[in-house]
């Protein structure tokens, strides 16, 4: 396939077919450009894989509705016999490779995928790396002045590289800054991964990439978090430097591409987990995560949703997370203490709390709705309430932003055609949100999907929406916050 420029415009020139497997394309214009600019030429490369000639078509466009004059060249070259795939890599040891370059090779991957960088439109290329059971591959490109490259690591097979399902990936460096990115073999064998060095420059550049293998260090991932707490206590003098990025993403979780470490907690039946990640030392964000056993959940790609998360947004600030046991067993869990911002480390005391659950507040759950007619409820709080209902920013129709902060909920009674206003006024410092569910059956995916929600109002500022009921029956107002500190309201419900 060759790359298409978005426009109005088209001529399209077979290539004629051949078993050679590159097609490269240089078009140059005057009046036109994307990647080039106005005047400058553009390149698309194709490398056919296949074992087959493949006819392709050159498609010359432009964001201009009324066209342009230009040249095009069209040749066939034989691809680097390693390092332009995945499927034929060059291997990268223990020493620094200096004077590579990605001029000459295709742009085989690109667009985000799954954990992979998004800089990825020029052309590609790609080192497999060893790293035995245990240890931790750290690899570092370095590109020359000008150049800014970014890094995906994909794992095996090969195909994973055409699919973009990356273990990890970083473009943190600018031009001539290094890009790091560490994986970890946490499995029972040997472990081959696929380095992919790409960035947006289209015409390549230069940059040296090194390989090191270390031990991995005890917390780096759940599988060697070490003995579960099963008690209350304070661990002091913990961080995150000279860990992994190992876990970001995923939905009702906080942590960022942060380096991250993993604690093992056993939350017994009827128990409630109160966990505080207390940032020391230095102007650290931290974020925290709780997720569920057993350790081998906490490697799913993409990332499987958190039971609980929290993230104060404030450097030094204090990050609270609960979370109730309400089966008839002790449950395996693990924190996850993470950075909120990228790429950064720090220092914390993590404080454990495990006691017996109290008894759920009125409206702590939709199963226990506080019953609400039109009027104002004054002086509300979620003090003492869990957080048991998380949207995410792109749950539907909820807030638009991550809710993973204390909840309560109020039952409406609605017939059909009537129109619910509801209003959260919140009192200086706190900014809570609201959002509609349909029944008690909507609160239990996580996140929910909403009806209809509101957080466009920063802090002491209030929120409203409005819902138009298609038919009679009962719903769930939840007023939420991305905040683990509990809110204070006025709510005003009217249904007219």
């Amino acid at each position: 396939r060759v790359g298409r420029l978005l426009g109005e415009r088209d001529q399209r020139h077979p290539q004629a077919t051949g078993s050679v497997p590159v097609v490269r394309v240089t078009v140059s214009s005057a009046g036109m450009g994307v990647t080039g600019g106005t005047g400058v030429a553009d390149v698309a490369v194709y490398t056919n894989q296949t074992t087959a000639a493949q006819t392709v078509f050159a498609i010359v466009d432009s964001f201009s509705s009324t066209g342009g004059v230009f040249s095009i060249l069209g040749s066939l070259e034989t691809p680097p016999s390693m390092g332009d795939t995945c499927q034929a890599p060059e291997t990268l040891g223990g020493t620094v490779l200096n004077g590579q370059t990605t001029v000459g090779y295709s742009n085989n991957y690109s667009g985000s995928g799954t954990n992979c960088s998004f800089s990825s439109a020029g052309p590609d290329r790609v080192y497999s790396l060893s790293i035995p059971v245990g240890q931790r591959g750290t690899v570092t490109v370095t590109p020359d002045a000008g150049f800014d490259t970014s890094v995906s690591v994909a794992g095996a097979p090969a195909a994973n590289c055409d699919s973009r399902l990356c273990i990890a990936s970083n473009n943190t460096g600018s031009a001539g800054v290094p890009d790091v990115v560490v994986t970890s073999n946490k499995g029972t064998a040997a472990q081959t991964v696929f380095v992919i060095v790409d960035s947006t420059a289209t015409a390549g550049g230069i940059f040296s990439i090194g390989g090191v293998l270390v031990a991995i260090p005890a917390g780096d991932f759940c599988g060697n978090a070490g003995a579960a707490i099963t008690a209350s206590t304070t661990l002091t003098a913990q961080t995150t430097v000279g860990v992994a990025n190992d876990y970001s993403g995923g939905s009702t979780c906080q942590g960022t591409t942060a380096p991250d470490r993993v604690h093992a907690v056993t939350v017994p039946a009827g128990f409630r987990l109160t966990a505080t990640a207390h940032p020391t030392g230095t102007a650290w964000d931290s974020a925290i995560d709780l997720v569920a056993g057993p350790a081998t959940a906490c490697e799913t790609i993409p990332r499987a949703a958190c039971l609980a998360g929290a993230d104060s947004f404030g450097t030094g600030v204090d990050d609270v997370l609960s979370y109730d046991n309400t089966t008839t067993a002790a449950q395996n869990l693990f924190l996850v203490v993470d950075g909120s911002t990228f790429s950064q480390s720090g220092t914390y005391d993590l404080i454990i709390s495990l006691a017996t659950a109290p008894a759920a507040p009125p409206g702590d759950l939709c199963s226990n709705a506080v019953t609400a007619v039109a009027g104002t409820l004054m002086s509300e709080t979620t003090t003492g309430y869990a957080n048991n209902y998380a949207p995410i920013s792109s749950a539907t129709n909820c807030t638009g932003f991550s809710n993973t902060g204390l909840d309560k909920v109020y039952l409406i009674t609605l017939t059909a055609g009537q129109i619910l206003t509801a209003t959260v006024t919140p009192t200086a410092g706190t900014d809570p949100s609201l959002y509609l569910l349909a029944n008690v059956a909507a609160c239990v995916p996580s996140p929910p999907n909403c009806l209809v929600g509101d957080d466009t109002g920063a802090s002491g500022t209030a929120d409203t929406m409005t819902f138009t009921a298609t038919t009679g029956g009962t719903y769930l107002l939840v007023i939420d916050s991305f905040s683990s500190t509990p809110q204070t309201y006025n709510l005003q419900i009217q249904i007219m």
